[in-house]
């Protein structure tokens, strides 16, 4: 009996060490959210006695941040003074408001630029000068690239088996004919 609830409690606790290993910050979701998960994650570790150093627990935070975090992350990496890990989610639900703060900023003025049209001044300019001068070309050269080597000539032999008496390539006599295989 005593055999059987110790394979579940060291299942359980394989189990909850896994969830905790593979869970990972989306971008889709927000970053509260995901704290409260990772919270989760840490009671549950707790409840199965296992213990791991605050340090450890912080700077896995900092790993688990997301992918479009990564300055954010390098940031608290070079820090000289350990946080704690409330002190981090603190730290990083300011960013969060920030980064959230700044994008409404610059939506907003996209969303106002959108609506702006430049006129320019045309009026001393004739239609004519708007166009680019595809004749005027400075040095005298082609605006195109030449070949390679200009002296190259293409053959006259353009050989189609219907057509025999246009082969010069080949000498077919004229009353040939193929014979039945």
């Amino acid at each position: 009996m005593m055999l059987k609830y110790t394979a579940e409690d060291t299942v359980r606790q394989r189990f909850i060490i896994a969830n905790f290993y593979r869970w990972e910050m989306n971008e889709e979701k927000d970053i509260k959210v995901q704290i409260n998960e990772y919270h989760k994650l840490l009671e549950d570790l707790k409840t199965e006695n296992i213990s791991l150093p605050d340090e450890f627990v912080s700077e896995l935070l900092i790993e688990k941040l997301r992918e479009s975090w990564t300055n954010y992350k390098q940031q608290l990496k070079h820090r000289h003074k350990q946080m704690s890990l409330t002190d981090l989610i603190t730290h990083i639900i300011i960013e969060d408001a920030n980064r959230k703060e700044s994008a409404a900023v610059k939506a907003k003025s996209l969303a106002a630029k959108a609506n702006v049209v430049q006129v320019q001044d045309k009026s001393n300019k004739k239609r004519y000068d708007l166009k680019p001068d595809h004749k005027k070309n400075k040095n005298n050269k082609p605006s195109h690239p030449r070949a390679a080597n200009p002296t190259f000539k293409r053959k006259g032999n353009f050989c189609l088996w219907q057509a025999r008496s246009l082969c010069t390539s080949v000498q077919i006599p004229i009353n040939w004919k193929r014979q039945p295989s």
